[in-house]
């Protein structure tokens, strides 16, 4: 699922070129999460000088990331659960439009051509925000996700964006990723 805006209800509109994160008062309704001395969003793009520029919205999510204070985080992780929660038929939605969307357009344009899923559902907000890998909520939509994924006769995906070697999750919760793969192998309701 390319798409998880659970983390909306932090990242608010500040991903948007046009907002200025010099001004405090754009970045005031979340401001009880970031760190007091924060790095201003300039230092974050000078960061990157000489190198391949990226997306306007990654230097300002890499700069509301980076300025997350780490007491907050428990705080933060409660709201992010709570609205998944809140809003999970949304999100197993999201999942299934995205991948009839992803069919349409393999039809439309590559009639048989086998589809393979290289973004899972998830998202790579910060490391030290471990709410995700915890909650049942979470699981259910990566399940749905993978069971419309086997479905719709994907050959293959990712659980999980951040699913690579170092994820925490291969050590920590091994059986929900095995589960997932089992759901998507049908092997699993």
């Amino acid at each position: 699922m390319p798409c998880w805006p659970v983390y909306g209800v932090f990242e608010q509109n500040l991903m948007g070129g046009d907002i200025d994160l010099g001004d405090p008062a754009t970045y005031a309704p979340i401001r009880r999460f970031l760190r007091r001395d924060l790095v201003p969003f300039q230092a974050i793009v000078d960061s990157r000088a000489g190198r391949p520029p990226l997306k306007d919205d990654w230097y300002r999510r890499i700069w509301l990331y980076r300025n997350l204070d780490p007491n907050a985080m428990p705080e933060l992780e409660r709201l992010l659960q709570e609205h998944l929660e809140q809003n999970i038929n949304l999100y197993k939605q999201k999942a299934t439009d995205a991948v009839e969307q992803a069919v349409k357009v393999r039809d439309e344009l590559f009639p048989d051509i086998a589809l393979v899923l290289g973004e899972g559902a998830s998202y790579c907000a910060d490391h030290r925000l471990r709410w995700e890998e915890r909650s049942d909520a979470y699981w259910d939509v990566v399940e749905h996700a993978a069971r419309v994924y086997h479905e719709h006769g994907f050959w293959g995906a990712v659980a999980r964006t951040n699913g690579g070697p170092e994820d925490p999750v291969w050590h920590e919760y091994p059986e929900r990723l095995q589960r997932a793969n089992a759901v998507f192998l049908g092997e699993k309701p």
